[in-house]
């Protein structure tokens, strides 16, 4: 809502306002990309107002690009969250950014942390990066993505009542037919979805996320489709 963040940000001073927080991508809402302009306008009316922006990329960092939303959508943040994804699946975290704003655990500010300089988690993360600096890393990944996006999407596209998928790259979310979805589960027909497909061996997580590796293949992608659509036709 950008006349909002207009309304607000102008009155940054007297709210006292420090930062924007924002999931670029809504990771846990939908999985929805920004309309046109939103996130270079948050820009600009944080400059103009000196307020910091930070961008959650915790779940959506890494997995849409190797530079995440500054580099998909040409937007540079103060600061910015991420996880999961950089250490390949070990545990760690990190916030990255304006040197100034860094440099200020080193004069007083306390960034404390059970994983902080952990030297397995390091090394994970290094690992990560190493392969992720391949780009043709990310277009295997978008092929993967999208094939799964068409395939798997075709199998609930054959009913109105199966609902469809969101995706921005290789993070998809199932959206339920004319339902929201739920950050700890959508409920209804995924919930059967859910069960149905673990008893077939294809685990999927209660929230409807998908996560797509570079260890998925088209094989991998044609066997969920099988399953679902035998699942979907017993219904």
């Amino acid at each position: 809502d950008v006349r909002l963040a207009e309304r607000l940000l102008g009155e940054a001073v007297e709210r006292d306002i420090a930062a924007v927080l924002v999931d670029p991508v809504m990771s846990n809402a939908g999985v929805e990309a920004p309309t046109p302009h939103f996130l270079s306008t948050l820009r600009t009316l944080c400059d103009r107002h000196g307020v910091v922006l930070v961008f959650d990329e915790v779940i959506a960092g890494f997995r849409i690009a190797r530079g995440g939303a500054a580099e998909k959508y040409g937007v540079l943040p103060d600061l910015s969250v991420l996880g999961k994804a950089m250490a390949g699946g070990f545990t760690q975290s990190a916030v990255v950014g304006r040197a100034d704003l860094i440099d200020q655990v080193t004069s007083g500010v306390v960034h404390a942390g059970t994983f902080n300089s952990n030297p397995i988690a390091l090394a994970a993360v290094a690992a990560t990066m190493r392969v992720l600096a391949d780009p043709t890393v990310y277009e295997q990944l978008e092929r993967t993505s999208s094939e799964f996006e068409a395939v798997v999407g075709a199998v609930l596209g054959s009913s109105p009542d199966f609902g469809s998928f969101n995706r921005v790259g290789s993070l998809l979310q199932y959206v339920p037919a004319g339902g929201a979805t739920g950050l700890h589960g959508t409920g209804g027909l995924w919930a059967v979805i859910l069960e149905g497909m673990l008893r077939q061996g294809f685990l999927f997580m209660p929230s409807g996320k998908v996560f797509l590796s570079t260890a998925h293949t088209g094989a991998d992608i044609e066997a969920t489709a099988e399953a679902l659509d035998g699942l979907l036709g017993t219904l």
